[in-house]
């Protein structure tokens, strides 16, 4: 960026005397010093925040008692298997769990009640030719709909 910078300068300053080519040159030093700027902070935060994440991630690996090298990729591969066999594990488990627990173990599913589907494909069929357009046009007074 600051070698961009200072080419920005060069150009400027070795600019011909021509105005119109002097006025697009310098328009041209001026957009790129508003890029280098602009770019300049985002490296500066982008740094920042990845001193931030090296920091946190010594810390987790500290709390977890691992050794500092251990590999991100590692490591996450590590937690995510431990949190599949906990899982695992409390959903298997016959006793009763503590509720910070409890909802990780799957319900019972009620049973449901009988249903009587020949009537209800009576009704829906009944009601489907009642709301036609077919039905509508017939002669018909009623359609008498079973119960």
């Amino acid at each position: 960026m600051n070698k961009l910078s200072g080419r920005a300068n060069d150009i400027s300053q070795k600019c011909p005397a021509d105005n119109h080519v002097r006025k697009e040159l310098e328009l041209f030093v001026d957009d790129v010093r508003s890029f280098v700027k602009f770019f300049q902070q985002n490296v500066f935060l982008l740094s920042e925040q990845s001193t931030q994440m090296k920091s946190d991630y010594s810390k987790v690996l500290e709390r977890f008692g691992e050794s500092p090298n251990t590999d991100s990729e590692e490591f996450m591969k590590m937690l995510s298997e431990f949190q599949t066999s906990l899982v695992e594990s409390i959903k298997r488990c016959p006793h009763p769990l503590p509720p910070c627990v409890e909802h990780l173990k799957p319900k019972p599913k009620p049973s449901a009640p009988p249903l009587n589907k020949p009537k209800m494909v009576q009704m829906d069929l009944a009601n489907s030719l009642k709301n036609s357009s077919l039905f509508k046009r017939s002669t018909q007074s009623e359609l008498k709909i079973p119960t």
